[in-house]
């Protein structure tokens, strides 16, 4: 079974992971930042990047206003959502839709509770992917939407009764 996580921010991701039974590690099949021209979501390329992955289900984060954000970073944010919602349907890939809150409760339980989110999911990336690259490139910082791609995939694999519990 193959899930893809999508982080859908203008700084997110597009992780599928591939799980052959619990008890086993899910493969990292796909793991690439949004496709963007300049400082643009690129749609052409968005929906490759979805289509290649070929995925059984798709796990698209769900986004809401929050506290202290821009109007410009809450209009972006909706925007990818928007993109990846009108792709996921173009492609008739079933889809669920699941809140941060939601899937950091269940990814980052245990994991260093003083830590921000971003940390946390970074630690979560490393203990539970260990071999998935959150510096890709020449970047010298992890890729946050990479990690949070990968764990709202992983939280898909387990909620379809497909991963392990630790």
């Amino acid at each position: 079974m193959r899930v893809v996580g999508i982080d859908p921010g203008l700084k997110g991701a597009l992780v599928c992971l591939e799980s052959h039974g619990p008890g086993k590690r899910p493969v990292v099949r796909v793991a690439e930042p949004v496709p963007l021209v300049g400082k643009q979501y690129d749609v052409p390329g968005m929906r490759q990047l979805l289509a290649a992955a070929e995925p059984d289900c798709v796990y698209l984060e769900q986004v809401g206003a929050f506290h202290g954000a821009s109007s410009k970073s809450s209009f972006s944010f909706g925007m990818g959502f928007g993109l990846w919602l009108g792709l996921v349907a173009g492609l008739r890939l079933p889809m669920v839709l699941v809140t941060a809150p939601k899937w950091m409760r269940v990814m980052h339980a245990g994991i260093a509770p003083r830590e921000s989110t971003k940390k946390r999911s970074e630690l979560a990336c490393g203990r539970l992917l260990p071999t998935l690259v959150l510096k890709p490139g020449k970047r010298r910082v992890p890729h946050d939407g990479l990690a949070d791609a990968a764990l709202v995939a992983l939280y898909g694999i387990r909620d379809r009764g497909h991963g392990n519990e630790r």
